[in-house]
């Protein structure tokens, strides 16, 4: 990756600016209570670069293991971790939090944000299909196939999520969260969570969109019922989390022209104006703009909500790094689309090279802006 020398005033402004985007407010200690109200501000907000924590061969990073990286990378801000539904809770009731206990005591330890995801869609449990002891229905099953080559455990074989608006399953998900925001909710270092609830294989809020998959949508008239579901999750979430930001991961739920997701945008805004954040995870320097999709929706609530964004793909040279395309075209791009917090993908969160690279060419990049932009 290219570097700059930069001429001594230059490069103190740099560093006044890089300080600022990197200072995270998140850690502000302001007393925190249990009863708040659901559209209650939040005076800790995501900023920086944020490390997208990953695994180690297959397994969750331990608190250890994250303490470590965190020792040798001081230009990380934030965190960005969780755990899919089924590793939480096994067995309806039976909470298991002690691997996710370990990422946030590292956070803690280190005084680092945090942001939380709670990821159902692939990673519900088996037992929520399942008709509880009382006799009633579990939830109702959509039925495809995995249809992204990248992740080879589910390609092309058969996986199942709950339809979204099912009540067993909206039952069963609210649950969960208000458990999870009964743990972690009160730790003033816990700034966001991801809003989640209709997805498919990640936290971004898509559902299978293959040709096959929209004509089982269609003749389940999906449009207006996945539109008050995505308002439902976003108030489950809104009460568990009281005082963290709302982060909606954007993307195309099922249709590019069904309106859903702007919908869902509008409603979070509106209703949580101080808290509601959109995100872009197709962060890229392969082009003037930042995804189809969400970058649009995104410059029209600059000013209304906070923004963030994560990369599509790791940053680093040659065919590694081919992705996620030119850097510092990724860099223009998170700058002109005013972003407050980039979450970079796990190797280069672990990178100090990289991740001082990203925060000198950001402080560049934001000196340079038009006076118009700033």
């Amino acid at each position: 990756m290219k570097t700059y020398r930069l001429a001594p005033l230059v490069a103190l402004l740099c560093l006044l600016a890089a300080t600022a985007f990197l200072t995270p407010r998140a850690v502000a200690s302001d007393a925190r209570t249990a009863a708040i109200a659901v559209n209650a501000p939040t005076s800790r907000t995501m900023t920086g670069l944020v490390w997208m924590v990953g695994k180690n061969r297959g397994e969750y990073l331990t608190g250890p293991e994250i303490g470590k990286v965190l020792e040798g990378n001081p230009h990380i801000s934030g965190l960005f971790f969780g755990r899919v539904w089924s590793d939480l809770e096994p067995a309806r009731g039976a909470y298991d939090w002690k691997s996710l206990d370990g990422a946030v005591e590292a956070a803690r330890h280190k005084g680092r944000a945090y942001k939380l995801l709670f990821k159902p869609g692939t990673g519900t449990p088996d037992w929520v299909y399942a008709k509880s002891a009382d006799g009633s229905p579990g939830a109702s099953v959509f039925e495809t196939v995995g249809p992204n080559p990248h992740r080879k455990e589910t390609y092309q074989k058969p996986i199942r999520i709950p339809i979204p608006w099912d009540p067993a399953y909206l039952r069963e998900f609210e649950r969960f969260i208000r458990a999870a925001g009964e743990r972690y909710a009160s730790d003033p270092l816990c700034v966001a969570v991801a809003v989640t609830g209709a997805n498919f294989q990640s936290a971004e809020a898509h559902l299978p969109k293959a040709p096959k998959d929209v004509e089982k949508w269609n003749a389940l008239e999906y449009r207006d019922k996945l539109s008050k579901a995505y308002e439902r999750y976003i108030d489950i979430f809104a009460g568990a989390f009281p005082r963290q930001q709302l982060c909606l991961h954007l993307s195309i739920a099922i249709d590019a022209k069904d309106g859903v997701l702007e919908e869902a945008v509008a409603y979070g805004v509106q209703r949580h104006p101080d808290r509601f954040t959109l995100q872009n995870c197709q962060l890229s320097g392969r082009g003037a703009g930042t995804g189809l999709f969400s970058y649009p929706v995104i410059q029209k609530y600059v000013g209304k909500a906070h923004v963030g964004y994560q990369s599509l793909a790791a940053l680093g040279e040659g065919q590694a790094g081919a992705r996620m395309g030119n850097p510092q075209k990724a860099v223009e791009n998170f700058v002109r689309g005013r972003g407050e917090y980039w979450e970079v993908w796990d190797v280069s969160g672990r990178d100090p090279v990289i991740c001082k690279w990203l925060l000198d060419e950001i402080a560049q990049a934001r000196i340079a802006l038009p006076k118009n932009m700033k």
